[in-house]
This record gives structure tokens, C-alpha cells and sequence, in this order.
């Protein structure tokens, strides 16, 4: 039983990793950057744009959480997202951001700068409630005036597996974020740790 539960657990969150890399067609496009992050270890350096702190909205269920899932579960998200105060909260962020990014828009349209707008999502560790919340958001059309290149990424979930040894996966992923910039390639679409 223990074994089918993990690897349900494998298959449900293997496709959760090509997420949210959407390229703008011009170079020097606009760029949305969505990271979540841990209220306990810390405000994001520098500060967002816009800040949604999630920490009100209830925790997904004990058993999701005991049995390793995260906000990047496909799993944990449909249950977190059936709750009807989440569903409302998501709604509101979506309006905040189309207004920030709006105003961003406008500002540097008047001063001739750069289209990046930061948004910060924290809950109270950062793996849970706030990873579903940005993986939500990175999923949303962002267009305006003109197409959004939006980045996800999640400063405090450390990718693991169901063995607890994380060196391997930590290394892994962040030689292939290393070797994929040096070769000019595109960042990894879900990034772990690290500021804006």
C-alpha cells in the first residue's frame, strides 16, 4: 500500500514540472516574476512589487501534508483550491496583479524603463499554501497591451525524494540551472531557492 501511495505520489507530480515559462515574442518584453516563499525565514530581497500573504487562508489537509505533498501536487491544489474562501482570495490576487501590472505598464511607457513587476506569496513555511497559490497564478493569461513572460519560483521548497536524501536532486538541479545558463538556454521552468 505504503509503495502505490508513493508512486501515485510520483506520477501525480511528474507533470507538474513543466510549468510556467512563458516567453514574451519581443526581446526586452515584459516580464512577471511569481516566487513563493517561507514568512519564517524571511521577507524576499528586494522587496515585491506586490506582496499576497496567504497565511489566513486554512492549510490543505494534515494527510496531504504528512504524506510529503506539496503546493506543486496536482492533487493538493484541486483540494485546496474546493474550498470556497481560496477560490475568493485567488480571485482578488488575479485582480491585484492585472492592476499592478497595468500600472507598471503605464509607468514605464511614461518614463521609457523596464516591464518587470515582482510578486511575492508567502505562507508561514513556504512549501504548501503558497507554492499552489504562485503555481496558480503562473498559469493565468497575463496579457494586456502586450504578453507577459511569467516566471514561478519557490525560494523555499527544496525539491526532495521520498527517501530523504536531497543532495542528489539539490545538486542536480542546480548544476542543470548553472550548465543551462552558461549554454544561453532557458532557466529551469520551476525554480528552487534564491531572492528576485
Amino acid at each position: 500500500k505504503m509503495q502505490a501511495d508513493e508512486e501515485e505520489m510520483m506520477a501525480d507530480d511528474s507533470d507538474d514540472v513543466d510549468d510556467h515559462e512563458h516567453d514574451s515574442d519581443e526581446e526586452g518584453g515584459a516580464v512577471l516574476l511569481i516566487m513563493s516563499y517561507s514568512h519564517r525565514r524571511g521577507p524576499l530581497v528586494p522587496p515585491p512589487d506586490l506582496l499576497l500573504d496567504v497565511r489566513h487562508l486554512p492549510n490543505p489537509s494534515k494527510q496531504m501534508r504528512d504524506n510529503g505533498y506539496t503546493g506543486l501536487s496536482k492533487r493538493l491544489r484541486k483540494e485546496w483550491f474546493a474550498d470556497a474562501r481560496v477560490c475568493k482570495e485567488f480571485d482578488a490576487a488575479v485582480e491585484r496583479v492585472m492592476a499592478t501590472l497595468a500600472k507598471k505598464a503605464q509607468e514605464s511607457e511614461c518614463s521609457g524603463g523596464e516591464r518587470s513587476v515582482r510578486v511575492g506569496i508567502c505562507c508561514e513555511m513556504g512549501k504548501h499554501r503558497s507554492v499552489a497559490f504562485a503555481h496558480a497564478l503562473g498559469e493565468q493569461d497575463w496579457s494586456l497591451d502586450q504578453q507577459w513572460s511569467v516566471t514561478v519560483s519557490h525560494r523555499d521548497l527544496v525539491p526532495e525524494s521520498k527517501t530523504g536524501n536531497n543532495n542528489s536532486n539539490n545538486n542536480s538541479n542546480s548544476n542543470r540551472r548553472r550548465t543551462g545558463r552558461r549554454q544561453g538556454q532557458a532557466k529551469d521552468r520551476t525554480q528552487y531557492g534564491g531572492d528576485f
